[in-house]
């Protein structure tokens, strides 16, 4: 069996002590490290799933890694919005693709493919995917048709039902959704950036988000309403062809 965590919206900052909507995010983000170091240690991969910092600093990813630890070796990124992709890339080279701008990754898990698509729209809130990133994906598919395969990204491709939110999603994603329509291996489109766990399909491709391990936004609103439940990190468990996911709270303080 081979395990995965994926963790997401972290918005760290170079200064440790720096809150973001009366959260310190940095606490936050040390408690779910903590239990999951706790817990799972065997992990296989753990995939941080964009926003890792709010100030794109080369510093603050630096402290981010070395709060990782370990962990690192095992550890895949993708920016989001809030991210620096240069200074991401230059604490983080080996996780990366660096043969492309675009910070993606394909990388063999066991039987599993599991891809990260970097979903960033440089200096916008929503995400895009370039053309060169969708022949990049299709050629992927067709090389790995035969492996059970997840797609990992920032932006979620489809709506979440908080009007809000759903202006800032992957934009034009109508080709990305037609690429994995007809790549039947995909089993799931894993996501962050909406600060809130939520499960929704894809055709016949499960979508899953997953918290962020700073502040949580509440699910079906018109407008940013925090909410008082704590951070988490999704947990996925691969078993043959089979998988077995669950979100995982993790109070602070």
């Amino acid at each position: 069996m081979q395990r995965l965590i994926q963790i997401s919206d972290l918005h760290l900052f170079s200064d440790a002590d720096m809150s973001l909507k009366g959260r310190q995010t940095r606490q936050g983000f040390l408690a779910v490290l903590a239990h999951i170091r706790e817990h799972y240690a065997s992990v296989d991969r753990l995939l941080i799933t964009g926003d890792l910092a709010h100030d794109g600093q080369a510093e603050t990813y630096e402290m981010l890694r070395e709060s990782l630890g370990d962990l690192a070796g095992c550890s895949r990124v993708l920016p989001g919005n809030h991210d620096g992709r240069m200074a991401l890339r230059s604490v983080f080279p080996e996780e990366l693709d660096l043969r492309s701008e675009t910070l993606n990754f394909s990388d063999l898990v066991g039987d599993w493919h599991i891809i990260g698509l970097d979903t960033q729209d440089t200096g916008l809130l929503s995400g895009r995917l370039t053309e060169e990133q969708l022949a990049w994906l299709t050629n992927c598919l067709d090389e790995y048709d035969q492996h059970p395969t997840m797609i990992f990204m920032h932006h979620p491709p489809l709506h979440i039902g908080s009007a809000w939110i759903d202006a800032m999603l992957l934009q034009e994603p109508a080709a990305f959704q037609g690429i994995v329509a007809k790549a039947k291996q995909v089993r799931a489109v894993c996501c962050g950036h909406i600060h809130q766990a939520f499960e929704g399909k894809m055709g016949s491709t499960a979508v899953w988000t997953v918290p962020s391990t700073s502040m949580q936004f509440k699910p079906a609103t018109t407008g940013l309403e925090l909410d008082d439940i704590p951070p988490g990190f999704r947990l996925i468990e691969l078993d043959g062809a089979s998988i077995r996911t669950e979100i995982i709270r993790v109070p602070v303080g």
